[in-house]
């Protein structure tokens, strides 16, 4: 029996053993929250860490990262504001029953553009512009007076004229470029000055002298000048057309020779129109070619207005002034060439530019020719 108990004693020593063993074998499980706990107890109060920053200090930072130019690095300077220098040379085009220009004179004038966008796309600009040229005009007339034909030598038109354009307009981008849409408040004025250097020659009569009035064209605003006067030799004085016919003339020589006056005449006319109205205005681009800093487009715009006012002919023997309209039309097609710097966007066009200026009283003007221009966005 005691045998049997001491067997039993030592098999459950055994067994024990290998217990403990087994248990010392596997992984221990350890509870993060109680560890940190722990972690904390055992730290000294003296070796605690102090926070490098206080409230309020400035934290260095990296290089700010523009997310838009991550996404679409080629677009667009957005808002802000945009400065474009143009010089327009364009051939005038102007015809009558009685003359019609030359096409071989190109009319010189500036024009500048100054506006501002918002982010949204939304912009106010003012444009202004301003030309004066003088044209020959095609096959000159004759015209008919007493005792002659009177042959014209020279004829031109000078065309003076302004324009200013406020518009407004909204901008929307696409994927290649933007389309632009918007109205406009607009004056113009356009003046038309005709000279002409004119010949006749006719036999004397003793009639007496004959005196004219004209006016002076380099300064219409002036009291007309006495400009025609008879010529007395030997008690002889030669009769000149009515005044009716010569309410146009400037200046007149006459010379005498064997009985024959040759009379030069320098004379012509002066309209003015000028007025005021609303228009309408479209724009647009195509982007062709890009990279980081070069951009290539082609534009496109086109531009209406509808202007009321009034016409002067002050040295008219009819009428002087009265009630006008004009409706002045614009479209040009042309080239863009974008350099992209860091604060600012700066541009080169060319374009072929076509206007129309239809005009009480002086009839429609054309315009075409062709627009350089350089700008700045920023």
């Amino acid at each position: 029996m005691r045998i049997g108990l001491l067997i039993f004693g030592v098999l459950l020593g055994v067994a024990a053993g290998g217990l403990e063993l087994a248990r010392a074998e596997e992984p221990a499980t350890v509870d993060p929250f109680l560890q940190a706990a722990q972690w904390a107890e055992a730290a000294p109060a003296s070796e605690a860490v102090e926070p490098e920053f206080a409230d309020g200090d400035a934290v260095a930072c990296g290089d700010e990262v523009g997310l838009a130019a991550l996404v679409e690095p080629n677009a667009r300077r957005r808002g802000g504001w945009s400065l474009l220098t143009e010089l327009t040379v364009l051939m005038p085009s102007y015809s009558t029953t009685t003359l019609e220009t030359a096409n071989e004179h190109p009319i010189l004038g500036p024009r500048i553009s100054l506006g501002w966008e918002s982010d949204q796309g939304f912009g106010i600009r003012g444009r202004g512009w301003g030309f004066d040229s003088a044209v020959d005009v095609e096959q000159p007339g004759v015209q008919s007076f007493y005792y002659g034909p009177l042959a014209v030598t020279s004829h031109q038109i000078n065309f003076s004229g302004n324009r200013f354009d406020l518009d407004f307009y909204k901008r929307v981008e696409h994927r290649t470029g933007y389309f632009a849409f918007g109205a406009s408040v607009t004056a113009a004025e356009l003046t038309l000055r005709e000279r002409y250097t004119a010949t006749q020659t006719s036999y004397y009569y003793p009639y007496g002298f004959f005196y004219g009035d004209g006016y002076d064209l380099e300064d219409p605003g002036r009291e007309p000048d006495q400009l025609i006067v008879g010529y007395d030799f030997d008690d002889y004085a030669y009769y000149y057309p009515p005044a009716s016919s010569l309410s146009n003339i400037q200046s007149s020589s006459t010379q005498y020779n064997n009985g024959v006056v040759t009379t030069t005449y320098n004379g012509g006319a002066v309209i003015r129109n000028r007025g005021g109205g609303l228009g309408l205005l479209a724009e647009g681009s195509h982007r062709f070619y890009e990279t980081p800093i070069h951009v290539w487009s082609v534009f496109g715009r086109g531009r209406v207005a509808y202007l009321i006012g009034q016409w002067e002919q002050p040295h008219s023997s009819g009428l002087t002034e009265g009630d006008a309209n004009m409706v002045l039309s614009e479209a040009a097609l042309g080239v863009e060439y974008r350099r992209k710097f860091r604060a600012a966007d700066a541009f080169v066009q060319c374009a072929f530019e076509v206007q129309s200026w239809d005009v009480s009283q002086v009839g429609r003007v054309n315009f075409a020719g062709v627009t350089p221009g350089i700008g700045l966005n920023w």
